[in-house]
């Protein structure tokens, strides 16, 4: 498809413009991330961006993007994400570059091809000649396109590869279709693509370090051979993040600007915290154990992997009918201000619909505009909360990413992963800064069981996230505490 580049907006399609830029200082650090990357000392080229939801990472992309074409250092832009992204980011490419009126963001776009579920246009794509064409993949078609351009012996020497939450990469799926071309073909390899950006908030699991290396391996590598990593990343199972974050930096590998980073910004608003402890009941007790044993077995086995077993232990206590008891009489001590804050513009996550039905129960007593939406149901009741037709949202995992709602105040967590990942992603949803309220601090309400088994892998989790979060919450602008 041959577009006009934003024909929505008005000015020259040329990189260079009369327009002043007046870059606001809160986002020094997306000016700083393009210096970075395309610095032949430092990232030259490949690396990820380690951002905070909220704090720009499509607009730093673009603008590397933008720096990198207007150098004729590239020719072609392929970016990897989700269906619903690849439409954000469809849209942001059309808005004017940040602090211009008339300077476009992308104007470089000048062809656009799909390859998704729905549109197949990967054959247009590579036989275009047209210098700033752009390929919108989904991730299960990156496997593809690396074979046809191998097939083809396309030279991706001048091409940029942006990757959306990156972390998806690692899913098991495709990270076992980009393995394969590794043992079939070192040269399709993701090494032959000359300039490689990884963007997320969560890049790498705090309990999977085989995933990581992946990811790092997948997105840094300049050659089809692995990264030299320090010993101590090849071999540890539960890394520690702030030695893992400073290292990645240190070997440039990686770019990071983190929630506290955003707070003291003020691109991000600080939240208060508060966990509510409960005890499970003796029954989810001995179930967890069980599943526990039974896990365990099957590591052993070689059928299944450590982090299974966490998952699977993890999904009793999520549902632990003690928090639901817990929640109804934190609510009872609430006047009818603490009230609205808490349920007000809020989103709780659930594990899963049977327990959210549960949770209903308890909040249909306290207010009415609120319902549910998990995996199989139709997005009108999300675009009702999105819209503001609904103050309550109950949910699972489903709208951990892509989903910008300024006035959404509170975050409950009756569900949290072992892994800071989705934590991150979900508080980070109440964080964005709202025109309407510039004094706005956002409210998280999390339960915790801190079991006194000193040195059980168990006692880990929900101390370690209640200790973690309640220091971020202390977090204030211009480094406040």
């Amino acid at each position: 498809v041959i577009i006009q580049a934003h024909d929505e907006t008005t000015g020259t399609s040329e990189t260079s413009s009369t327009d002043n830029v007046k870059p606001d200082p809160r986002y020094r650090h997306q000016e700083e991330a393009v210096e970075w990357f395309t610095d032949p000392e430092r990232a030259n080229g490949t690396g990820i961006l380690w951002m905070a939801t909220g704090t720009g990472k499509t607009i730093t992309a673009l603008k590397i993007v933008d720096k990198l074409f207007s150098e004729n250092k590239i020719d072609a832009f392929v970016l990897c994400t989700t269906e619903h992204l690849l439409d954000q980011w469809n849209r942001e490419m059309r808005n004017p570059y940040p602090g211009t009126t008339n300077r476009q963001l992308a104007p470089w776009r000048k062809a656009d091809y799909r390859h998704t579920g729905k549109k197949k246009e990967m054959g247009q794509f590579r036989q275009s000649a047209i210098h700033g064409k752009c390929l919108f993949i989904t991730y299960s078609f990156l496997p593809d396109f690396l074979t046809e351009s191998e097939t083809y012996d396309i030279d991706l020497s001048r091409t940029i590869l942006v990757v959306d939450e990156v972390h998806h990469l690692g899913a098991e799926q495709i990270s076992f279709k980009l393995r394969q071309l590794d043992e079939t073909s070192r040269e399709t390899r993701l090494a032959s693509i000359q300039y490689k950006l990884g963007l997320s908030a969560t890049p790498f699991n705090d309990y999977d370090q085989e995933r990581n290396i992946f990811l790092l391996n997948a997105i840094c590598s300049t050659n089809t051979d692995p990264l030299e990593l320090p010993a101590w990343i090849e071999r540890a199972d539960i890394p520690d993040q702030y030695a893992l974050k400073t290292a990645l930096c240190e070997l440039n590998l990686v770019l990071y600007f983190g929630i506290e980073d955003a707070i003291r910004s003020e691109i991000l608003v600080p939240f208060d915290y508060l966990a509510l402890d409960y005890i499970p009941t003796a029954e989810e007790k001995e179930k967890r154990l069980k599943i526990m044993r039974l896990m365990q077995a099957k590591v052993k086995e070689g059928t299944a992997k450590q982090t299974d077993v966490y998952i699977a232990m993890s999904n009793v206590y999520k549902c632990s009918v003690s928090k639901i008891e817990v929640f109804k009489t934190y609510l009872e001590t609430l006047n009818n201000d603490e009230m609205s804050r808490l349920l007000h513009r809020a989103i709780i996550f659930v594990h899963d619909r049977a327990f959210g039905k549960k949770v209903s129960a308890v909040v249909h007593s306290h207010t009415k505009e609120y319902h549910g939406y998990y995996h199989e149901d139709d997005p009108s009741n999300l675009h009702k909360f999105c819209n503001g037709k609904l103050n309550l949202l109950l949910t699972c995992h489903m709208i951990s990413e892509g989903i910008d709602i300024r006035d959404l105040s509170s975050v409950i967590l009756f569900s949290s992963d072992r892994s800071r990942l989705e934590t991150i992603q979900r508080i980070g949803r109440a964080l964005r800064r709202d025109p309407s309220d510039v004094l706005k601090i956002a409210h998280v309400l999390d339960f915790t069981y801190i079991e006194d088994c000193p040195g059980k892998e168990s006692e880990s989790s929900d101390e370690n996230r209640k200790l973690w979060l309640a220091e971020l919450s202390g977090v204030r602008a211009n480094g406040r505490s």
